[in-house]
């Protein structure tokens, strides 16, 4: 559209400039290319600026981007936000295993009750799942992940007599999983647990 005015313009002054020439005494030539020219000023300045006219094409990569965005959010509703998670086993810095949080579901279930957090808790017994690999006897185990809220990753050292039965591995509603015990202090908890190294 703005290449299409300018050459209507250009078109115009030439054609009003000839006709001056032929038409008019060299004395109005002037005034008349004077009155020539504003009024192809005023034309072009009244015509709808190219800026202003929407991009088709832009408006229709806008238009299926947002669309994708939709159907994306549709079908992923409701569903876990870590649908790979996993909890990787090391036993003296070698990786033996892993755990999803279907495999944790598998393990004898152990509960207790929390009172910070207001309900029983219940979840797969970390002793029981170092057993599942083999693992009889160790020294100590590491368990890493997020401290609460998420914000920070954060790990605790447990020795090998602070693991009894009611340390578990709790998965919650988004389906990973949580170190919790009654022994250990509720704010000292590990959540989305992503690594247990044994040694």
């Amino acid at each position: 559209m703005h290449k299409k005015v300018i050459f209507q313009v250009l078109c115009l002054s030439l054609l009003n400039n000839r006709f001056n020439s032929y038409y008019k005494p060299p004395k109005q030539n002037i005034a008349a290319l004077s009155l020539t020219f504003f009024i192809n000023f005023c034309f072009f300045m009244l015509s709808p600026s190219f800026a202003d006219q929407p991009d088709e094409r832009n408006l229709n990569t806008r238009r299926h981007h947002s669309a994708s965005a939709s159907a994306s959010e549709i079908s992923n509703f409701g569903k876990s936000e870590k649908s790979d998670y996993c909890v990787v086993l090391e036993f003296n810095s070698s990786e033996i295993a892993s755990f999803s949080a279907d495999d944790l579901d598998k393990f004898p279930r152990k509960t207790f009750e929390c009172p910070e957090a207001g309900k029983s808790l219940c979840g797969s017994s970390l002793k029981g799942i170092l057993s599942s690999a083999g693992i009889k006897e160790f020294k100590e185990v590491t368990i890493s992940g997020f401290s609460k809220g998420r914000m920070f990753t954060a790990e605790i050292t447990l020795k090998s007599e602070e693991i009894d039965e009611n340390v578990i591995l709790a998965l919650s509603n988004r389906r990973t999983a949580k170190l919790a015990s009654p022994k250990i202090p509720f704010k000292n908890w590990i959540i989305d647990v992503e690594r247990i190294s044994v040694k």
